[in-house]
């Protein structure tokens, strides 16, 4: 009866080593399916981590495309103004040449005004010295001076 008692005893504790290696298998398989759940979920994460640096990029990317055209319309706006200020300095050199020449011909219409006013006057000048000057006629035998008349 200690036999069989011995044999029932090694039986259940080979049914207890069964057991507890079907608990380590169990327990195994849940830390496999654990590890895969975790590898997945860190899988998951990373992806995740992935689309989100995606989307940061993206976002960043989107708003240095927004700034750079913002700045590339102020320079656009800005050529703008100085393509205009320089037609009207352009404009502007022109119509001061434009007032200077009308001076300068002006000045030489004055100029040449005051040349003739000065011919008119030498040629009266002279016109008079001619005739204030003494001359001696002779008429007949008599000469006459205009001094003694």
């Amino acid at each position: 009866s200690r036999s069989e008692e011995a044999e029932e005893d090694e039986d259940e504790d080979e049914d207890e080593d069964e057991d507890e290696d079907e608990d380590e298998d169990e327990d195994e398989d849940e830390d496999e399916d654990e590890d895969e759940d975790e590898d997945e979920d860190e899988d998951e994460d990373e992806d995740e981590d992935e689309e989100e640096d995606e989307e940061e990029l993206n976002d960043f990317c989107d708003q240095a495309e927004v700034l750079l055209d913002t700045y590339a319309l102020e320079f656009q706006g800005l050529a703008n103004e100085l393509n205009m200020l320089e037609k009207e300095i352009d404009a502007t050199e022109d119509y001061l040449k434009f007032k200077l020449d009308k001076a300068r011909n002006r000045l030489i219409r004055l100029d040449v005004f005051f040349g003739i006013i000065g011919a008119c006057l030498a040629v009266n000048s002279a016109i008079t010295e001619s005739s204030s000057a003494n001359f001696s006629l002779k008429i007949g035998a008599q000469t006459l001076s205009r001094v003694e008349q």
